[in-house]
């Protein structure tokens, strides 16, 4: 049992103190460039963040929805791997693009990143869901049209995002126009 409580203060102390101001990792010194080090919260910000943690949790899910099937404890379906596919797609779409509008990143880069960690995980998971239904994407009925229902998709959030963005950034130039304006007068 005192491996589980140290455990289980090591995740309290990972997920509670990078919202403190003072902590070790947000004081941490990288040695080459003497800048801060990025805290875990910081680095699921980014799209290489987003992109492990869905490919985790998915593989995860995947993983244990096999056992269950191979010990007879649930009958479901192969297609099952694929809807977790999709699923986790998805929320890689949502999560990313809504977070879009957080990054310190250029557009441009956040893009790149974005849609080569997408594609990753188009790969990544669907092999993971190939190999453990033993179907192919054809094999799987309408996937195929999903799979492209859900990338469109993506592009169009990401495109709002960038968007939302631009305006959000004119909207403060503006506003700091006018500030200059009535500081002058």
């Amino acid at each position: 049992m005192p491996c589980h409580s140290t455990l289980f203060s090591f995740f309290i102390f990972i997920f509670t103190k990078p919202f403190s101001k003072n902590n070790y990792f947000s004081t941490m010194k990288n040695v080459t460039t003497n800048q801060n080090m990025p805290t875990f919260w910081e680095r699921l910000y980014q799209p290489f963040g987003h992109g492990v943690a869905v490919f985790v949790v998915a593989a995860a899910t995947m993983l244990v929805s096999a056992l269950l099937r191979s010990m007879g404890i649930l009958d479901i379906s192969p297609i099952i791997f694929w809807v977790v596919w999709a699923t986790f797609l998805l929320c890689f779409a949502l999560f990313n693009s809504v977070l879009s509008l957080n990054t310190k990143l250029d557009m441009n880069q956040y893009w790149f990143k974005s849609t080569s960690i997408y594609t990753a995980l188009v790969l990544s998971i669907g092999a993971l869901a190939w190999l453990f239904s033993g179907l192919s994407l054809k094999e799987a009925g309408s996937f195929q049209f999903i799979f492209i229902v859900i990338t469109f998709g993506y592009l169009l959030f990401l495109s709002m995002a960038r968007f939302m963005r631009k305006i959000v950034e004119l909207a403060q130039k503006e506003d700091n126009r006018w500030q200059q304006r009535s500081r002058k007068k």
